[in-house]
């Protein structure tokens, strides 16, 4: 359940930057979308995809008792970088454009896009349909603590995004434009690295998901 490593990709040059929201509900989870919840205080962030978006990638699980069931997931599940085989894994990848523009005799950043890239595998139990209703019971309760789970990798690739989004916009200003590409390569290196350790920390602190419930059998 660990997110891979993670690349920064730089090219100079403008591009159209979408709109996103970001909003805490009344349970103090913190939401992003293309569209602002009714009568809500959510901020508008600019990036240039969609920050929601994920990859799903399903993996097939067979059998009617916890047991069998385990096998295809131990045989198929992705695995953590340490070769380690888990039920479910999230990547996620940051690319990043900017513009400059000469103003008042100064270089200075006038435009920042970003582009998440979001890929979550998944198991998907196949034979639900042959087995108990306190089986798929459990099945359920299972997968959306995993998602929950996958779902909290994502939101680091998110808020990774935003960050890198607001550093390399608030590069300061040059007497040319030669330097930006190495500034903001630090800077977005520097951003995306402290997320990946924040990846490492979660995937700790929660058990790889148990402690938010994703146990089975």
């Amino acid at each position: 359940m660990r997110v891979a490593g993670v690349s920064v990709a730089l090219a100079l040059c403008g591009a159209a930057a979408a709109g996103v929201y970001k909003w805490v509900d009344e349970n103090g989870k913190v939401h992003y979308g293309d569209v602002p919840p009714p009568a809500s205080s959510a901020s508008r962030m600019r990036t240039g995809g969609d920050a929601e978006a994920v990859d799903l990638r399903w993996y097939a699980v067979t059998g009617v008792d916890p047991r069998t069931m385990w096998q295809p997931i131990a045989a198929h599940g992705p695995k953590g970088d340490d070769g380690k085989v888990f039920a479910g894994r999230t990547d996620w990848n940051l690319g990043y454009r900017y513009q400059t523009r000469m103003l008042d005799g100064q270089c200075r950043v006038t435009t920042v896009s970003t582009r998440l890239a979001v890929v979550m595998h998944l198991p998907r139990w196949q034979d639900e349909s042959r087995a108990s209703a306190e089986l798929r019971q459990r099945w359920r309760l299972y997968l959306a603590a995993l998602r929950e789970h996958e779902d909290g990798h994502r939101d680091n690739g998110v808020a990774a995004t935003t960050e890198v989004q607001a550093g390399v916009g608030g590069l300061p200003a040059r007497p040319d434009c030669s330097g930006f590409d190495a500034q903001a390569r630090t800077v977005a290196n520097a951003i995306v690295s402290k997320y990946v350790e924040r990846d490492r920390e979660y995937d700790q602190r929660t058990q790889h998901g148990q402690t938010q419930g994703a146990r089975f059998p």
